[in-house]
């Protein structure tokens, strides 16, 4: 393959773009043809990895085509930043042509029984144009090898990137940013049809962030960004899928009770979006004993007590117990959200001379309140 109009026109075919020097695209020809696109693999229909071995040092490419479910993309690892693709997702991009250009033919005769059979179910699994009657359900021991291959993949995208003393640098940071992201961006493109993967995905994102804010600069704030995307994954779940919302509601509680057990921060957004989809009354009082037995650990100035008294509160609403709900605030009148409560509800009731007695309690305490 020498024609660069060739060339061309595999790149617009596969990634609808036309714009690519032709310099870049001479460069990617030559990585193809001496074979340096290695480990390519297709995860997901028109998404596809591979390992390119550049002149200094391999990079890791991923290739959304045409065909994928979502907007055509090439993400390479090297350091080149241009609108247009680089040689290395030019190389890779020659390699899908010619996987796809491979005679469908010789490889059915190849295959066993079995693995025609795994080819057919994986298809059923995954198109949207098959009848969902048709569909067979997943069994328990899918979903428990799913997780163990994410747990797995994870596990050593963040090993990869760790120094000889098991940390994470500033620099290795963003090339760990990229990978996770490209993981979270599939597991969006899974929740119209396969929302159970999307779970395992975020989930399995969330049971390394313990790990990642022990063991990496996270200047760039990309911990953070893995947790909103992870928990956003699991509203948007909940909310195509409501027949799911109260798996949700369960992922989100046992989370919360990991992350406060290992002392991580942002444990706060798993209650927050417990209480936010709406939990079952088993739920409910799942969440009011765990955060009762949080209140217990710390003094009566933690930031944790003052979140917790407040969801509680919110605990009881949902259980239509509003009466004790503002007795046991009672006991903790010198939080000012809880003070705000009740200063609300004389206003809302006729009581202003109540109210204000209680805006004058709430001055004269302010100053000698604090926060660990």
């Amino acid at each position: 393959m020498t024609n660069l109009l060739e060339i061309r026109a595999i790149i617009e075919a596969l990634a609808n773009e036309s714009s690519v020097d032709e310099g870049v695209l001479q460069r990617g020809l030559e990585l193809f043809n001496k074979g340096a696109v290695e480990d390519l693999q297709e995860l997901d229909q028109g998404f596809y990895t591979a390992e390119v071995q550049g002149n200094t040092s391999s990079y890791k490419v991923s290739v959304y085509t045409t065909k994928s479910k979502t907007k055509p993309s090439v993400i390479c690892t090297c350091p080149y930043q241009q609108d247009v693709y680089c040689k290395h997702g030019v190389a890779v991009l020659l390699a899908i042509d010619k996987k796809m250009r491979q005679s469908i033919e010789d490889r059915i005769q190849n295959l066993t029984i079995e693995e025609l059979r795994k080819i057919v179910l994986e298809k059923f699994l995954s198109d949207r144009s098959v009848p969902d009657i048709a569909k067979p359900q997943r069994t328990k021991d899918v979903f428990v090898s799913l997780k163990f291959a994410y747990k797995k993949e994870i596990n050593n995208i963040v090993r990869s990137h760790k120094d000889r003393h098991g940390f994470i640098d500033y620099r290795s940071s963003f090339s760990l940013e990229r990978e996770m992201n490209l993981l979270l961006m599939k597991g969006r493109t899974l929740i119209p049809f396969q929302p159970e993967e999307t779970l395992i995905t975020a989930g399995s994102i969330l049971n390394i962030l313990p790990e990642l804010i022990q063991n990496m600069d996270d200047s760039n704030g990309s911990i953070l960004s893995f947790l909103s995307e992870a928990v956003s994954l699991f509203r948007d779940v909940a909310g195509k899928w409501p027949e799911r919302k109260e798996a949700v509601v369960q992922e989100s509680i046992s989370f919360y009770k990991s992350y406060t057990s290992s002392s991580s921060d942002f444990w706060e957004y798993f209650i927050d979006l417990a209480l936010e989809l709406g939990s079952s009354s088993n739920q409910a009082n799942e969440i009011l004993l765990t955060l009762q037995n949080e209140i217990a650990k710390y003094d009566s100035d933690s930031y944790r007590v003052s979140y917790s008294v407040i969801r509680i509160f919110k605990i009881y609403d949902i259980l239509n117990k509003q009466n004790e709900g503002f007795e046991f605030l009672k006991g903790y009148m010198k939080i000012p959200e809880v003070r705000k409560i009740f200063i609300n509800k004389k206003i809302n009731e006729g009581a202003f001379s109540e109210a204000e007695k209680l805006i004058q309690e709430g001055i004269a305490l302010a100053p000698k309140h604090h926060w660990e």
